[in-house]
């Protein structure tokens, strides 16, 4: 009795359990049966695995992100498809995203976008169309390869990604 008690009382105040919280409570409770202590004991021992639980779950509360290119070479003066998708458990009001790459030998990008955008929950995608630039020297551009970086960055939280690409002539 004692056991559904405590299992009913989780499920209702968190909404979660799994099946470790499960099986602590079932063995402390039929260890403790008889004591009304070691009842209060029970309810404290599992109120503290349900907040361990609780902590893991928002640890893991994360946008997961991915940087990619349609193709891993390009040639001057060729369209380029960058995409950044990502994976959110919720809605996220406000993330800042930044987007960078390509950069020349005077250290500026020639690939730079940032945004705010409202994310909501499951996939998300933003797809940015560049044209490379020409290798020369007035570009800053040699053939090589280059890395594409994304920030994405909300609350305390700043998630990076990079991708790399190849401009060959």
């Amino acid at each position: 009795m004692i056991y559904l008690l405590l299992i009913n009382h989780l499920v209702t105040h968190s909404g979660k359990i799994n099946k470790r919280t499960i099986l602590v409570c079932t063995y402390i409770a039929k260890a403790m049966k008889s004591s009304s202590l070691l009842i209060i004991t029970l309810v404290l021992i599992c109120g503290i695995v349900f907040v361990v639980e609780g902590l893991t779950y928002l640890l893991n509360d994360s946008i997961e992100i991915e940087i990619t290119s349609d193709k891993e070479v390009y040639h001057p003066d060729e369209v380029m498809n960058i995409q950044l998708s990502m994976e959110s458990p919720r809605d996220i009001d406000g993330v800042n995203i930044l987007i960078e790459g390509i950069k020349n030998s005077r250290d500026i990008y020639k690939v730079s976008r940032s945004y705010e955008k409202n994310i909501t929950k499951g996939s998300n995608n933003i797809t940015i169309e560049y044209i490379t630039p020409s290798c020369s020297k007035c570009t800053g551009i040699d053939p090589g390869t280059y890395f594409i970086n994304a920030t994405v960055a909300y609350g305390d939280m700043a998630l990076n990604a990079t991708h790399n690409i190849t401009i060959d002539i």
